[in-house]
């Protein structure tokens, strides 16, 4: 994020300015292009929305979809878990405004590369219920460590993206003993100062954060169906050149949508908080490897950039003709960099 101060500059994430170039009707004509494309046939419901993401209430093994949900992974994990040649399960963490789905090419890949996985959403995310701790990060990270603990996983290695990126970091900080390792995809943790490089600058949106960010404001502009107009409009945005494909578009449209939308907001309104976790750290620094990815259309090499006053050791890879979701967007090159980094853990 770069600092409010600098009006020369083009801000990050949790910025306030618009690309360059975009004036407000061609982000308008955008988001009616990409509302078009999502309303032609859309499912206001998708019984397998939750294949993949958690349900906080449901009893451990219990069927959700086709796919193993976080119960039955949990369950596998522990099965796993006595076995001495077993890696360290890798807990995927995705942000906003994506779902589990976000991981729906990565996670075969993982799991044919041997390494255990789950996908955990994070509470008041997705459509998930508000969460009971808050949505400050900290309060997150340590939600998350509470399913953990539950499925009884000792150490892992968590790859978080967007707001799960600063979730992960503050788990791999607070907790070295469990955190082997640490992947930050397309996220600037709060307070963080650093500038997001071309072509990305052009593309990302910077109008986002602060709208959110205001209590109330969101809530009153954007009631009666026009969330989904704003979350469209920043999906198109942020997705770069190469775009999202219309399923995504409609999955994640549809998980943020009403009530979904109003708790989501939440992640935007503990600024103060989330600041001083990040910045008000006196100990050490993250010691554990960590993977920083950016998308060439998204965030870019500003995520190495800005993990490095955090971290001890941290190498950076670009994902090319990505924006800011490179899992789904080249995700053949996310996965091996993901494995390869992984594999170089043992």
């Amino acid at each position: 994020m770069t600092r409010r101060g600098a009006a020369t500059r083009t801000r990050t994430r949790r910025g306030h300015n618009r690309p360059r170039g975009q004036t407000v009707a061609h982000l308008r004509c955008q988001a009616s292009r990409a509302n078009t494309r999502l309303h032609a046939g859309r499912r206001r419901s998708d019984p397998h929305e939750t294949s993949l993401k958690p349900r906080e209430h449901r009893t451990p093994g219990r069927q959700n979809g086709r796919i193993p949900t976080q119960w039955q992974r949990g369950d596998q994990l522990r099965a796993s878990s006595n076995r001495a040649d077993s890696p360290p399960p890798v807990v995927l963490l995705a942000g906003w405004p994506v779902t589990t789905y976000h991981w729906r090419f990565t996670i075969p890949e993982l799991e044919r590369a041997g390494f255990p996985v789950l996908p955990i959403t994070l509470p008041g995310l997705g459509g998930t219920p508000a969460p009971t701790g808050g949505t400050d990060k900290l309060g997150v990270s340590r939600a998350v460590l509470s399913t953990l603990d539950e499925f009884e996983v000792d150490q892992f290695v968590v790859v978080g993206h967007d707001w799960g990126g600063t979730v992960g970091c503050l788990l791999a900080r607070n907790h070295p003993s469990r955190v082997a390792a640490l992947v930050v995809t397309e996220e600037i943790l709060p307070g963080i100062d650093v500038e997001i490089p071309e072509p990305g600058k052009s593309h990302y949106p910077r109008w986002h954060s602060a709208f959110n960010e205001q209590p109330g404001l969101a809530e009153l502009i954007l009631s009666g169906g026009r969330e989904e107009t704003f979350l469209s409009m920043f999906l198109t945005q942020s997705a770069g050149p190469k775009g999202l494909p219309p399923e995504a578009m409609d999955r994640y449209v549809g998980a943020y949508a009403g009530e979904a939308f109003t708790i989501a907001l939440r992640y935007y309104r503990t600024a103060h908080e989330d600041n001083r976790a990040v910045l008000g750290y006196t100990g050490e620094l993250i010691t554990q490897p960590v993977l920083a990815i950016g998308g060439e259309f998204g965030m870019g090499r500003a995520v190495g950039e800005g993990m490095k006053p955090l971290a001890r050791n941290v190498h950076y890879v670009e994902i090319a003709e990505a924006g800011h979701y490179p899992a789904e967007q080249n995700p053949d090159l996310f996965s091996n960099t993901l494995i390869a980094f992984l594999q170089g853990l043992a």
